[in-house]
């Protein structure tokens, strides 16, 4: 016969929590018997709660047996019924009481008793299913027939939605137990665990900060002591970026500080022996890396130099285009003299006697013709129109 128990709680001595199936070789067993049930590390007293349990129930777990009775009756288990999901109670979490403050123990403080059973004939239902899906999709859709596929469509949702109803079902029935042990579970281990994590954390705190706060004095007395020995008075603590923690030693951290101020110190000596030593040594003061310094510097001077280069050869083209104005300014001038020179010594006829002059009074004087080609700038055109119209002379553009 398999039968179903309950199991006592040695902390409350009552009968609680879910049912679990044994088979039973008592003689008569009864509804309330008091038995010893075998489990994983011996026995505990339990309380039969239910006979004639249904082997379709627990058809593939291997059940333990029952073979005797407990010496001392015990008061009955409360609630009746074999719940067929998993559940665990706030009594079945409960651990050993400790007179001397001593780690409670937890081995197999949750267990799960027996896995939930079960029943379906989706395998058998499947077939069916499927020759159903297929005869359903291989109908032709037309005018004439579109209603009546509507109507299978229609019907084969339904069934769907029926199936998923009772696959819900079944979901609920395993996750509620589950739901309901997680609730005792956070209240009776995650918050009290959580709550002294965090007292203990403040209080470590407490004490931690003050022994990282005199270390760090220590440090730092350290550092500005060594770092004026070295004359490095622009050197400040923050920029050794030394993290100061309680698992290293005051040893070590100053051996940490003293290899930063030797390294800075060993840069600045080879910043004095170069050129530009004190543009280089403002520009290693911002990050403390002397390739980079060496670098903005070396960028800074090549952006200078290309600079006066441009300007030098800036002033080079403006002095050649003056000695050139001021070469074609010469040749104007020269060409000028020696078209007037030219006028001037230019052949006159006789004048005429006075007889004549006087048979003649209206006779023009004799005028020459010459060319010449001018270049110059345009107030210079401007000057030599001014002269000609000035002189009466007679001319024509080209």
């Amino acid at each position: 016969m398999i039968v179903g128990v309950k199991y006592k709680n040695e902390r409350t001595g009552k009968y609680g929590g879910r049912a679990y199936s044994y088979n039973c070789e008592l003689e008569d067993p009864k509804d309330g018997d008091v038995v010893v049930a075998p489990v994983k590390d011996g026995e505990c007293e339990a309380v039969i709660v239910e006979l004639d349990v249904d082997p379709a129930t627990t058809e593939g777990i291997q059940l333990k047996t029952i073979t005797k009775r407990a010496e001392n009756a015990a008061d009955k288990a409360e609630g009746e019924g074999e719940p067929k999901t998993v559940n665990v109670s706030l009594d079945d979490l409960a651990l050993p009481d400790s007179a001397h403050q001593e780690a409670p123990s937890i081995e197999n403080a949750i267990v799960l008793k027996q896995l939930p059973i079960i029943e379906d004939r989706m395998r058998e239902l499947g077939g069916a299913v499927k020759e159903r899906v297929m005869q359903a999709c291989s109908l032709v859709c037309t005018e004439d027939t579109y209603k009546e596929i509507r109507k299978v469509r229609a019907q084969l949702n339904k069934e769907f939605n029926e199936l998923e109803e009772q696959r819900k079902k079944v979901k609920n029935a395993i996750l509620d137990p589950y739901k309901a042990f997680e609730n005792v579970y956070d209240e009776c281990v995650t918050k009290p665990y959580r709550q002294a994590d965090k007292q203990l954390a403040e209080r470590i705190r407490g004490v931690t900060d003050g022994l990282l706060a005199e270390k760090t004095d220590e440090v730092l007395k350290y550092f500005e002591e060594y770092r004026t020995s070295k004359g490095l008075d622009f050197l400040e603590f923050e920029h050794a970026n030394i993290r100061v923690t309680m698992s290293d030693s005051l040893k070590k951290l100053k051996e940490k500080a003293k290899d930063v101020i030797d390294h800075v110190a060993a840069d600045v000596d080879v910043i004095r022996s170069m050129e530009y030593a004190e543009e280089i040594l403002v520009e290693y003061k911002q990050d403390f890396m002397l390739n980079a310094a060496l670098s903005r510097v070396k960028e800074r001077h090549k952006a200078i130099e290309a600079a006066k280069a441009a300007e030098a050869s800036r002033m080079e083209r403006a002095i050649s285009q003056k000695k050139a104005e001021e070469s074609v300014q010469k040749e104007i001038e020269t060409m000028q003299k020696e078209e007037r020179t030219a006028i001037l010594e230019a052949p006159m006829e006789k004048p005429l006697e006075t007889e004549v002059k006087k048979t003649v009074p209206d006779e023009k004087p004799v005028t020459y013709t010459t060319a010449f080609r001018v270049v110059g700038t345009l107030e210079q055109l401007k000057a030599l129109k001014q002269f000609l119209n000035e002189g009466g002379y007679e001319y024509e553009q080209l």
